[in-house]
C-alpha cells in the first residue's frame, strides 16, 4: 500500500487533526516510513498531505496549522 493511502488515517475523522490521538500517531509514524522505502522526496511527501488536507478543508489556518505538525517529527515518535 502507497503511503499516499495512508494519508486518511493519520487525520481524526471529525477535527482533521494530525497525529492527534495515538492511533493517528502509530499510523502517522508507518506512513513517513512508507514514503521513505517508497524514496519520496519530503517535498512530496508535504505536497501529498497537504492536497489531501485541500481536498477535506477550505480552511487555510487549519491547513497551515497541520502542515506544521506533519513537519513536526514529535508528532511521529513521541
Amino acid at each position: 500500500m502507497s503511503f499516499v493511502e495512508k494519508i486518511a488515517g493519520c487525520f481524526g475523522d471529525q477535527d482533521l487533526i494530525f497525529a492527534g490521538h495515538s492511533n493517528d500517531k502509530k499510523r502517522a509514524k508507518e506512513m513517513m516510513i512508507n514514503a521513505l522505502e517508497e524514496g519520496v522526496s519530503f517535498k512530496d511527501y508535504e505536497k501529498s498531505i497537504k492536497n489531501y488536507l485541500e481536498e477535506k478543508t477550505e480552511n487555510r489556518s487549519h491547513i497551515n496549522n497541520q502542515m506544521r505538525r506533519v513537519r513536526n517529527l514529535k508528532y511521529y515518535f513521541m
